[in-house]
């Protein structure tokens, strides 16, 4: 387990630390507005991806992982024909909002069926997270390459999502390529095999739906009340805030699989100490330095930004516990549905929220922040209570008790 939570760590922070490296170059080329326009594009066909995600980046990888899937390639191509079935009603979508820009509209095209077909919940499910770190590095150092030799000062936008396209086409066909002991073995689904699967995906598809609308395309609704520079500010913050998020959703992932595989709870509270450990160990450098640090990276007055990040840390304490004893603590036990709770109420909060500061006009870069820090923070709680509430079946089930009787 450990070798496989250290390549899926290594995989998720070349994933998020990429953007980062070249947000500076975006943001001085582009300027805060064409970041901001940018960031919107993004936001935009996030939030169709996970309209259209239905479950399976997380009930995939359980169901290859747990004793129940005998054939992976019925699993792979009923997760394949849904998905395809998906991509026309994604690309009328993006046609309604960009028909009257068509280069933006085929270059969000092609991006949403290449993110649409990805295969990291099949790579995941078969625990492939080696070779998953290998291929996101390999893609991440071409996205960065093509930033740097890019000229942005026409189509800047453009260009900027024909690279994302790029980086995405490539992971596709690497993953495909990856899996294709598994396609080659061709099977015939048929409509019954589809039905099952959307239905047992489901429930993790609308606990999980708001709060990944919220984290994922959080910069697009933010938009709606903001202006393009306050937008590109807030994003970057979030996307500096994902990097602890993917981080500790990393660790989050391999517990997932090695639970459900292993059932050995010792893994949980390890993860835990570790977590902390460096959660508290990197609190020092984030409250203390973080205004000379962004100095570094970027051009512009890095005070707001700075001030963001710091009330973003603290609700990566919530995001720990939550990640960690929602679905790998309860999944094992078939205990999904309350962790499912501990999202939906968390995205209840959000939403909430979200509208309170629209009622009251609140309409500021730290209340949107305050948003997702309730929100975390009712996560962590509710998710702490079932973990509790199921803790006698967690102790009955839990092999690393049996092998210390032993």
């Amino acid at each position: 387990m450990r070798i496989n939570v250290i390549n899926n760590i290594i995989s998720v922070v070349i994933n998020v630390l990429s953007p980062l490296i070249v947000l500076p170059l975006l943001t001085a080329q582009l300027g805060l507005d064409g970041y901001g326009e940018y960031v919107k594009t993004l936001a935009f066909m996030s939030m169709l991806i996970i309209f259209f995600d239905l479950g399976f980046g997380m009930y995939i990888p359980k169901l290859i992982s747990s004793s129940r899937s005998k054939n992976l390639a019925s699993v792979f191509y009923s997760f394949f024909y849904i998905k395809l079935f998906t991509l026309p009603i994604i690309i009328f979508i993006s046609y309604i909002v960009y028909n009257s820009e068509i280069v933006i509209f085929l270059l969000v095209s092609l991006y949403l069926i290449f993110m649409n077909l990805n295969l990291t919940p099949i790579m995941s499910g078969l625990e492939k997270y080696k070779e998953l770190t290998i291929l996101t590095l390999v893609c991440k150092v071409i996205l960065v390459l093509l930033v740097i030799i890019t000229d942005f000062s026409y189509l800047g936008v453009e260009k900027a999502i024909a690279i994302q396209v790029v980086s995405q086409a490539l992971f596709f066909i690497f993953c495909l390529n990856s899996t294709k002991k598994i396609w080659l073995e061709f099977k015939s689904i048929s409509m019954t095999d589809l039905f099952e699967l959307l239905k047992s995906s489901l429930g993790y598809y609308f606990s999980k739906l708001i709060v990944n609308l919220y984290q994922q395309s959080s910069a697009l609704f933010v938009s709606w009340f903001l202006n393009n520079q306050l937008v590109a500010i807030y994003s970057i913050a979030i996307q500096i805030y994902k990097i602890g998020q993917s981080i500790i959703g990393a660790v989050a992932k391999v517990l997932f699989t090695n639970l459900v595989k292993n059932h050995k709870y010792s893994n949980l509270k390890l993860a835990t100490e570790y977590s902390f450990f460096a959660y508290f160990l990197f609190s020092p450098i984030v409250f203390l330095m973080t205004d000379d640090i962004m100095k570094l990276f970027f051009e512009f007055d890095v005070k707001l930004l700075s001030e963001m990040l710091r009330y973003l840390y603290v609700s990566l304490a919530f995001v720990i516990v939550s990640s960690y004893y929602g679905y790998p603590a309860l999944a094992p036990i078939n205990k999904d549905k309350y962790a499912h709770y501990g999202v939906i109420i968390s995205s209840i909060i959000y939403v909430i929220v979200f509208l309170m500061l629209i009622k009251f006009e609140y309409i500021y870069l730290v209340g949107f922040i305050s948003c997702i820090i309730f929100s975390d923070m009712i996560g962590m709680i509710v998710r702490l209570y079932y973990y509790n509430k199921f803790k006698h079946i967690i102790k009955e089930n839990d092999k690393s008790i049996a092998l210390n009787y032993k």
